[in-house]
């Protein structure tokens, strides 16, 4: 919900009017937010880091 910036195709930008809207959500329902920022968390794909190296094993051969 805050300002979203991924490396892959998706970019979220945030207007005033989602800044107000969450903090009010979190000033209102607090435990709810944490909690969904929770889910949130366990659902979100879990990528290597792009500059982690990738190993690919040559052929062998005959």
């Amino acid at each position: 919900m805050s300002n979203l910036m991924e490396t892959s195709l998706v970019i979220k930008k945030e207007t005033i009017y989602d800044k107000i809207r969450k903090s009010l959500f979190v000033l209102i329902y607090g435990k709810d937010y944490q909690m969904m920022q929770r889910l949130d968390n366990l659902i979100k794909l879990k990528r290597p880091h792009p500059s982690s190296k990738i190993i690919i094993p040559k052929e062998i051969g005959k």
